[in-house]
């Protein structure tokens, strides 16, 4: 390869103004229910342990795919925009279906800062606010969805 074209190969690199990619994060295994024909859900504290395991999955399997998708918006462009605000809490609010309520909305409200802090300047205090200010738009999941959509996930 002539000279020339190596220094045209350095100098020519396409530039990308969007969000560089987050590796995704692990999600972990969640241990066994069984063990030599033995239902270890029967103690108790080993089933609160399972439980635990599958809300952090729950919640790390949420933003690990809703930060692909946000990638594609870039936070200078939609800084402070309710309208994206809204679909988030939309989609966080029909995917958390598994927990009390008070679970399941302490695993919603930690996604969605962690997802929205770069289009609120990284400022939490601001997006609680504009949560809170939003939250009436938001539509809200009753338990016969909920379990609808646990059944859905089970057999299908």
């Amino acid at each position: 390869m002539p000279e020339i074209y190596r220094q045209q190969d350095t100098v020519i690199q396409p530039t990308s103004i969007q969000q560089p990619v987050k590796p995704p994060q692990q999600v972990q295994e969640v241990p066994q229910k069984a063990l030599y024909n033995y239902n270890l859900k029967k103690i108790k504290s080993f089933k609160q342990i399972r439980r635990k395991y599958k809300m952090s999955n729950q919640s790390q399997i949420f933003i690990n795919d809703l930060s692909l998708i946000l990638q594609e918006y870039i936070p200078e462009d939609f800084q402070f925009d309710n309208e994206l605000l809204v679909h988030i809490l939309n989609i966080a609010e029909s995917y958390f279906i598994y927990g009390n309520k008070e679970e399941r909305n302490d695993q919603k409200v930690k996604a969605v800062m962690i997802l929205m802090k770069p289009y609120f300047r990284n400022d939490e205090q601001l997006l609680n606010i504009m949560i809170s200010s939003v939250w009436s738009k938001v539509s809200k999941t009753n338990m016969l969805k909920r379990i609808y959509k646990r059944l859905q996930n089970s057999f299908f």
